[in-house]
């Protein structure tokens, strides 16, 4: 040992953990604390309400679910076209908490029917297709590929194997392994957004994590952010090069973990609320429903809801039963900015139902208020249903709460409030 400056202790032979999957993505030593903020697997079907399929012609580019290995199988038809497409993509973008390290887990199987062509280009990772992490093998480039895709003035960066620089699984690198995309591969991905972070990619071979490229963007060559935002889907599928393809591919399952995160973190969040006026129920009617706008500050809006409570107040003579469902669709709603500056998400309490809600995910009863009295009901929601828009950024029926309600023996007076908070 030596002495230090202002009398501190230098120990000259400190022990230090070198870089490698030991370390999560902001050098700090990984211990067994991720939050898991999503997950996916496709034991019973192909999770049509946490995943949307979108496709150039769905009759030739579609997915099916195999019920004997339990996954997603990606098909092109054998009339499928250049330029056709067919992806899986979840309709959440997954919040990145600043200053923690966020790990994507993907299982996938390129090529299962046992060979590799040049047909195709295949993705997976966390990105929605203009911004985020892929790895993909492409047809064009005949070799598998890292990807960071950017909508910032940074640009995107695309590195082929051969150019990885931690190890390119060619059986030459430190590892001494091969990559083999004929069998099923699980991809590893680590990030420290902050807009200006590392970025680490690579695959958990036997148990074992092997990084192979790290893109750098701090104290290096660019200018700005590397990417334009870190909240992002999963998304699996592939594009065709070629006419008249015939091809396939598997999506087995994904999960996307907050290391050092907390799910406090994941519910700290803008609070917000939509009352209605007074309405009057005897038969089951529309209370009030609540949906994503489009657009937030300009942007398409992918904001993360979070409904916390319902509260009903009955003031009328009778009891009355609620309803909070997705899935319906309204006659002439008027939507109004739950805030017109600060909020993501729009409110409406005048319209009917053309369809009632088909998926009803809660329900309970206001007791009678019986004239001058009120009783109120809160009840409070944890659910996975994503309320989004989709993936084309539209807003769609599955991506719309509502609360209906109805007048139990006759007509009786209500008042509903929802609140959510929303995450950004």
């Amino acid at each position: 040992m030596s002495q230090g400056y202002t009398g501190y202790t230098i120990l000259e032979n400190a022990v230090t953990i070198k870089d490698s999957a030991n370390l999560d993505a902001f050098s700090r030593l990984r211990v067994s604390n991720p939050l898991n903020i999503f997950s996916n697997q496709f034991t019973y079907d192909l999770s049509p309400l946490v995943f949307e399929q979108y496709s150039s012609d769905p009759a030739k580019c579609y997915v099916t679910h195999d019920g004997t290995n339990r996954l997603a199988d990606i098909i092109f038809s054998n009339n499928a076209n250049v330029g056709d497409y067919i992806y899986m993509q979840s309709y959440e973008y997954i919040p990145y908490q600043p200053g923690r390290s966020q790990l994507v887990f993907i299982t996938f199987n390129m090529f299962p029917n046992g060979s590799i062509n040049n047909d195709s280009l295949k993705i997976a990772g966390l990105s929605d297709g203009v911004n985020g992490f892929e790895f993909q093998y492409d047809g064009n480039m005949v070799s598998p590929a890292f990807a960071v895709y950017s909508t910032t003035a940074a640009g995107s960066q695309i590195v082929q194997q051969g150019s990885w620089n931690l190890d390119p699984l060619t059986g030459a690198g430190p590892s001494g392994l091969s990559l083999d995309l004929t069998k099923p591969q699980i991809l590893v991905i680590d990030f420290q957004a902050l807009y200006v972070g590392r970025v680490r990619m690579g695959f958990d071979i036997d148990g074992t994590i092997i990084y192979c490229h790290e893109f750098l963007n701090c104290n290096a060559s660019l200018i700005y952010p590397y990417i334009a935002t870190a909240n992002l889907p999963i998304r699996v599928g592939m594009y065709s090069l070629v006419a008249n393809i015939s091809d396939d591919m598997h999506f087995i399952c994904c999960s996307v973990a907050s290391e050092g995160g907390s799910e406090d973190a994941q519910r700290f969040g803008y609070t917000f609320t939509a009352s209605t006026p007074l309405i009057t129920t005897n038969t089951y009617r529309h209370i009030m429903s609540v949906q994503p706008s489009l657009t937030f500050n300009g942007i398409q809006n992918r904001t993360k809801l979070i409904l916390t409570e319902i509260d009903i107040i009955n003031t009328g003579n009778r009891p009355a039963q609620w309803y909070l469902g997705i899935n319906a669709i309204l006659n002439t709603p008027t939507w109004n900015t739950a805030d017109p500056i600060y909020s993501a998400f729009e409110y409406d309490y005048s319209a009917s139902f053309t369809t009632t809600p088909q998926t009803i995910i809660d329900s309970g009863y206001a007791p009678s208020g019986g004239g001058s009295r009120s009783s109120s009901v809160g009840s409070i929601i944890s659910s996975k249903y994503p309320i989004t828009l989709d993936a084309a950024g539209f807003q769609r029926n599955l991506g719309t709460l509502s609360i209906a309600a109805e007048g139990l023996g006759g007509a009786t007076d209500l008042y509903a409030t929802l609140k959510w908070k929303e995450i950004r």
